[in-house]
């Protein structure tokens, strides 16, 4: 996973997963059992609003010079679920003819994100055409490691290099919910 701050690293396990937590977790259900109470509650979840404000220096797909100029949209996926294939996922509209610095101003809400410290949010930027729609960047990263606010956010080809000056402009606005002790003293 890439941090918004630079450099690339790992994602600490939550405290709720580690063997001295006071908790055990059911990943299925997402509930939380206080191990010496007894008390079960669900997880808390978590909120995130993206603008997805503009773009700059797409390049063209699969190394190509020469040819049409690209139609570029981005998806926004959460992935905070264990079945990757129910995570909420958002899309921009097509900008056509322009992979130089397309304006998007669309906005995306993710209204509950169900394990807001093992979650992550993917962007994609695709190539929109008439058969088959092309690849061309991408960027991870944990939601608890993004920053909030204006954000530039770098893309990578599907190696994961960097893909020169190719950049999405966005706004990102997240809410987390109160920390495992802050929620057991409310109980």
């Amino acid at each position: 996973a890439e941090y918004m701050g630079g450099g690339c690293g790992f994602v600490p396990k939550p405290s709720l997963l580690l063997p001295n937590s006071i908790y055990l977790f059911n990943p299925l259900s997402m509930e939380i059992q206080h191990k010496r109470t007894g008390h079960k509650f669900m997880l808390p979840k978590a909120s995130l609003n993206i603008e997805i404000i503009s773009a700059m220096h797409f390049p063209k797909p699969n190394g190509n010079t020469k040819g049409e100029i690209i139609d570029p949209y981005v998806i926004v996926t959460v992935f905070d679920k264990l079945d990757k294939d129910n995570c909420a996922s958002k899309k921009t509209g097509v900008v056509d003819d322009n992979g130089f610095n397309p304006v998007w101003n669309e906005q995306m809400y993710f209204p509950e994100i169900e394990f807001p410290d093992l979650a992550f949010v993917h962007f994609e930027v695709y190539d929109k055409d008439l058969d088959r729609d092309d690849y061309i960047g991408q960027f991870c990263v944990s939601l608890t490691s993004m920053q909030q606010g204006f954000v530039s956010i770098p893309l990578f080809n599907k190696d994961y290099r960097p893909l020169q000056h190719s950049f999405i402009f966005a706004h990102v606005r997240y809410t987390l919910p109160p920390k495992l002790g802050c929620i057991e003293t409310t109980l």
